[in-house]
């Protein structure tokens, strides 16, 4: 059976003497995007140039700013080179994002290199595949960045201030193909093996993006984690009509058959992981609202393209649950494992376990049958108040009595915060029953 005890409770005062937490949680964001991606949008007002002599100067400044513990830039895939033409500027994508993830080594956020694919292998264009990628290595050579699909011309409705040159390589078109061009990356030549992790992105959202849980050019068997929020909204959950499915809902574009839930109903075995996929160099910004993307509408009917969409909501970030001092190869190891946490604000204190007299798990884990505790604990500040859920892969949450638990069984546990009064969300990865 599962019993479930909360305990809410508050950081301890300065002076106070308390236990060291179980595990510690670092909180970073895993997509995120700069002016060296063609939808990127880093000062609306200036028809989004940057805000620096080249984009993404203050991606990982920023990140600190907000308090983030990594932050990962994952600008698009399919351009090779940024230009201005007005100052004659013309970098190289890859080669200035590395420069900006080794420059930013030695200060308080561990940076990540990575980048966003995006493929048709399905047929459905636009609303294809879109993934995560994070390499481990800094260095990463070109060879792992992989094309997707060619990126239509976004900024063609105003006048031109910037220019991309799309990527020549052979678009890879699916995600088993990605995959295996990943693990080929290290024998091309002059390129070092990096460890890499891949992960769907806005997964139930469409547009821009939509997975069919059933079709593989989505999937591969090396997914360990999916993100399950970000400025596109919700994608929890597989009846969106349940009262605590309706945070961050974009009704509008919500298929609910692409949902979190719904690929645990289906057999999938992911943890959580969140982003904000901020499009304006701001890695982890939670408070302002959303960012803008390079789409521009006319907002007075005058004819004229004259401001930039704003993305739906508010992002999420990832927690990880690692030891002191953090590093970026424990961040990827938490990755692999499962052992993560996604949240809509910096969440302090957070920890669940479940438990038995002899084993305690963590969040991620797989989990033999039997009898256990789902301790969950939240001891922080700002959060006002909060209530904690074991949900099952159906949706259907549990009642805090006892429960058989039984091989085949997946559940995960959900937070319902109000932190500074605004209602917020906090998951942790599902127990797996075996």
């Amino acid at each position: 059976m599962l019993l479930l005890l909360l305990a809410c409770q508050r950081q301890p005062a300065p002076g106070d003497s308390a236990e060291a937490p179980a595990e510690t949680v670092y909180w970073g964001d895993l997509h995120a995007h700069s002016g060296l991606s063609q939808d990127g949008c880093e000062d609306p007002d200036a028809l989004c140039l940057p805000d620096e002599a080249l984009p993404g100067a203050r991606f990982f400044d920023n990140a600190a700013a907000n308090g983030l513990a990594f932050a990962a830039i994952t600008d698009h895939a399919e351009f090779v080179t940024y230009a201005r033409p007005a100052d004659s500027v013309s970098i190289d994508i890859w080669d200035t994002t590395r420069a900006w993830v080794q420059a930013a080594e030695d200060g308080p956020v561990i940076p990540i290199l990575g980048y966003e694919w995006t493929a048709d292998g399905t047929g459905a264009g636009e609303d294809g595949v879109h993934r995560t990628v994070l390499l481990e290595d800094p260095a990463a050579c070109a060879a792992y960045r992989i094309r997707g699909y060619a990126q239509p011309d976004l900024k063609a409705e105003f006048p031109v201030l910037e220019d991309y040159t799309d990527n020549p390589a052979t678009p890879v078109v699916d995600a088993p193909a990605l995959q295996a061009a990943l693990e080929a990356a290290a024998t091309a030549p002059d390129c070092a093996a990096s460890r890499s992790i891949s992960f769907l992105h806005h997964i139930a959202e469409a547009p821009p993006a939509a997975v069919d849980w059933a079709n593989p050019a989505f999937t591969n068997a090396a997914d360990t984690v999916v993100e399950i929020a970000s400025e596109h909204g919700s994608s929890e959950c597989a009846d969106p009509t349940r009262p605590e499915c309706a945070w961050h809902l974009q009704r509008s574009a919500y298929v609910p058959s692409s949902s979190f839930q719904s690929a645990l109903s289906q057999g999938f075995r992911l943890g959580v992981v969140g982003g904000t996929d901020r499009h304006d160099a701001d890695p982890g910004q939670l408070r302002n609202g959303p960012s803008a993307t390079a789409h521009f509408h006319d907002t007075d009917g005058d004819g004229v393209q004259d401001a930039a969409y704003l993305q739906y909501t508010t992002g999420t970030l990832t927690g990880v649950i690692a030891q002191a001092p953090l590093d970026r190869a424990q961040i990827f190891d938490a990755l692999a494992a499962r052992h993560t946490y996604a949240a809509s604000w910096l969440a302090e204190g957070v920890s669940v376990r479940a438990s038995s007299e002899d084993a305690s798990f963590l969040p991620g884990d797989e989990v033999p049958e039997g009898t256990y505790e789902v301790n969950v604990s939240l001891d922080d500040y700002a959060v006002d108040s909060w209530r904690a859920e074991v949900v099952a892969a159906d949706g259907n949450a549990l009642p805090t009595g006892a429960i058989d638990l039984v091989a085949g069984d997946v559940y995960y546990v959900r937070i319902e915060a109000m932190v500074d009064g605004v209602e917020q969300r906090l998951w942790a990865s599902p127990f797996f029953v075996r």
